[in-house]
């Protein structure tokens, strides 16, 4: 039995669809949303509100959409779903990452984002235009791959300098979380030298 999900948005609450239960949410394929003994139908219908505001969800309210990823994953049944409610599942795993990479760590997150990336997304870009606004605007999304360090190392501009970046894992985890909002680039700026070529481990 699933948490039940509060609103990530106060109380405007979720937006629930009236479609009759044998409808399906959306006329692109992969949307059926018919639903499982694992996420209900009212589940799918209740992601709907999270399309559009996806990259700007906090994280408390990204480690309840962890959850209900958790459940897909640790039943082993993400094609089951994908195929049941495909953009839907998408949409539950761009707000999950933030969560994954800061509760779980990097190499979670990173799995998790070449499963979205390479498998889930590009067999539902050829669907867009019928899904409507079930498709999610991906733009926020490319700066993810260098965030989870799935990018070649820069060469920081050609800068012969050398940068000691201090390790402090219990203030610098979760960039995904961390890039977000008024201090972002504290902790995107550490994170890109951590990524070049001008970082040393020698603090000397």
């Amino acid at each position: 039995m699933l948490p039940s999900i509060p609103s990530p948005l106060g109380a405007t609450g979720w937006w629930l669809l009236t479609t009759a239960a044998a409808e399906r949410l959306s006329d692109a394929p992969y949307m059926a949303c018919e639903g499982t003994e694992v996420i209900k139908r009212v589940t799918w219908e209740n992601i709907h509100i999270l399309v559009d505001k996806w990259p700007d969800i906090d994280l408390p309210h990204s480690r309840v959409i962890r959850k209900v990823l958790w459940a897909i994953t640790h039943n082993q049944m993400l094609e089951e779903h994908f195929q049941d409610c495909g953009f839907a599942l998408a949409t539950i795993i761009l707000v999950a990452l933030r969560a994954i990479d800061y509760d779980d760590g990097r190499e979670d997150a990173q799995k998790m984002f070449q499963y979205l990336t390479q498998q889930l997304l590009p067999r539902l870009e050829p669907h867009n235009a019928v899904a409507k606004d079930w498709a999610a605007d991906l733009t926020d999304l490319r700066i993810y791959p260098f965030l989870l360090g799935l990018t070649p190392r820069h060469d920081c501009y050609g800068s012969k300098l050398k940068i000691f970046v201090y390790d402090l894992p219990h203030l610098t985890r979760g960039v995904l979380h961390c890039h977000h909002g008024q201090w972002g680039l504290e902790a995107l700026i550490p994170h890109w030298l951590r990524q070049g070529s001008c970082s040393t481990q020698d603090a000397e």
